[in-house]
């Protein structure tokens, strides 16, 4: 038996919180809605271009049932001319009487795209986070340090960003003759890492330096386009 833990967001109990009134599984069973900054972003405008804009696609509905016909071309351009979308929806989804919903198809995840963020709500990516701030109910900040399990973005459409202490960790372990230095992205997916003889061989050879890791693994990973 747990004993439920109410904290400002809500409350805790065992595997299950409450996140602003809405119940997420910590474990990921499922996994909750991610969310990541535009900026952390590197190929988003390549999605968008062929995503769905929920603006354009509004404004056509309204545009017929005001007109009784579909707007014509020069109408389509004024339109389209007047103002940029806010909203897209990337990845896969599939529509069923006018609504969109998320599917488990080829590109490997479902997100909305607004003005500043990107909300991950299907994907066979997943990581680890906090919990969003009030703005985001029931969803994780990826890039953040926690532990609970949301969705995420495909690390190919992401990018590789210029690594810098700010959005690495670096994981090491000794033990006698064992040893691991890993080097990791916000979104805590492995750039590089060295393991065991591996690891002594980088130092003898001037990769990493042993009074300061980080950042010479950060060095090594920007050296390397990694």
């Amino acid at each position: 038996m747990t004993t439920r833990e109410y904290t400002s967001q809500g409350w805790i109990d065992g595997d299950v919180m409450c996140h602003y009134g809405v119940t997420v599984d910590i474990k990921g069973n499922p996994p909750t809605t991610g969310v990541l900054s535009n900026n952390d972003i590197e190929y988003l405008d390549d999605e968008t271009m062929d995503g769905i804009d929920l603006d354009w696609e509004t404004w056509l509905k309204d545009f017929e049932e005001e007109n009784g016909r579909e707007p014509t071309d020069d109408e389509r351009d004024e339109a389209a001319d007047c103002g940029q979308s806010s909203t897209y929806l990337i990845g896969d989804w599939t529509e069923e009487q006018g609504e969109y919903h998320p599917v488990d198809g080829a590109k490997g995840f479902s997100a909305i795209v607004g003005e500043s963020t990107t909300q991950v709500v299907l994907s066979k990516t997943t990581t680890k986070a906090a919990m969003c701030s009030p703005c985001y109910p029931g969803q994780a900040d990826v890039g953040s340090d926690g532990s609970v399990v949301c969705y995420t973005l495909p690390t190919d459409l992401i990018g590789s960003h210029p690594r810098d202490a700010y959005n690495t960790t670096l994981n090491t372990w000794f033990e006698r003759d064992r040893a691991h230095v890993e080097l990791r992205d916000k979104f805590d997916q492995t750039i590089v890492e060295w393991r065991d003889d591996a690891v002594q061989e980088a130092i003898d050879d001037g990769f990493l330096k042993a009074s300061d890791l980080h950042t010479s693994a950060i060095e090594y990973a920007n050296a390397h386009n990694l």
